[in-house]
């Protein structure tokens, strides 16, 4: 990873503590910026967007505090989530919910301001959900590694909506919850259902069918993997050439492809 690549994650920890969503994000250089968005204009530029089907739950982000002035605001997201999927676990050190983020992103030594925004995920949303594709750089497509269901809606649901929407955005594959992989309660749960956790081959596999640029896997709980995911993100928004990213799990790596 270049050193230059760097991001804050203050407040961002809590947003792939769900179970399947797609995290939208639009990234701005500051370079050519004339002016700084208006207070009003945070609503487009500075938020959490997330489309969770159940999956959010209380599990939603806020903004620390305004933004410096001399920050680009980056219009951003997209969370989607399964109607199957339960409600997730939510870490007594979660902010108190509301609709927006903001995480300052440093990139080649220059500033960003990295804006997530939510909206509803239900069915009757399905037609208004893709009016906020539009100006979208990256998708992050992610699952829980302890939901089959949310995995299987990867492919089935969200991978088609994306390319009848945004056919040309990159998007990456992220696997979240990693840290219930080895948890008793939740294999003994998967158990019952004749079930077993998602593997990083399997996750792997996926994001090479549907033509993700990289699997990447994390926990929101634990932190891991999760600067890499937002890292990724970036990399796929600054380098939209096709050419094959590596696939990271923490500081490990496989190759994976850029769509375009």
């Amino acid at each position: 990873m270049d050193p230059a690549f760097r991001v804050e994650f203050k407040y961002i920890r809590i947003i792939l503590h769900d179970y399947c969503v797609i995290i939208k994000v639009v990234v701005v250089p500051q370079e050519g910026s004339t002016s700084s968005p208006s207070f009003g204009a945070l609503g487009r530029f500075w938020a959490l967007r997330a489309l969770s089907r159940g999956a959010l739950g209380s599990a939603r982000a806020r903004v620390s505090r305004p933004p410096s002035p001399s920050l680009t605001f980056l219009p951003a997201t997209l969370l989607f989530g399964s109607s199957s999927t339960p409600p997730p676990r939510s870490p007594p050190s979660l902010p108190a919910p509301t609709s927006a983020l903001a995480v300052s992103v440093t990139v080649g030594g220059k500033q960003y301001l990295l804006g997530l925004y939510d909206t509803a995920g239900q069915e009757d949303y399905d037609r208004l959900r893709p009016l906020s594709y539009p100006m979208t750089d990256v998708f992050l497509i992610c699952f829980s590694v302890v939901n089959p269901a949310s995995f299987q809606n990867v492919k089935e649901e969200w991978v088609p909506e994306l390319k009848e929407y945004a056919p040309n955005v990159p998007f990456l594959l992220i696997g979240t919850q990693i840290d219930l992989r080895d948890d008793p309660k939740t294999l003994a749960r998967l158990n019952d259902m004749k079930e077993k956790p998602i593997c990083v081959e399997q996750g792997q596999k996926l994001a090479k069918e549907i033509g993700a640029c990289c699997y990447v896997e994390c926990s929101a709980l634990t932190q891991k993997g999760l600067k890499t995911v937002f890292d990724e993100a970036i990399i796929a928004i600054l380098t939209p050439k096709k050419h094959t990213v590596k696939k990271r799990i923490g500081s490990r790596c496989i190759n994976c492809c850029l769509i375009t």
